[in-house]
């Protein structure tokens, strides 16, 4: 079973992002799993942004390897 559902484009990625802001739980964690390139830093940043942060956002994958 594919957990893969691609979406058209960046824009599209940054509307989920943004819906699953305005609808998630006061407390949660997500998890995000792709490889390079699937769009995590897009989906992160958007969500991030629809919370209020206005600092720079790293890529969570280079947060992860980041010493």
């Amino acid at each position: 079973m594919s957990r893969e559902h691609p979406l058209a484009d960046a824009d599209a990625t940054e509307r989920l992002a943004r819906g699953l802001a305005a609808s998630r739980p006061p407390r949660a964690v997500v998890w995000l799993e792709g490889s390079l390139g699937a769009g995590k830093s897009t989906l992160a940043r958007a969500f991030l942004r629809e919370l209020g942060v206005a600092g720079p956002i790293r890529s969570p994958t280079y947060t992860l390897v980041e010493r």
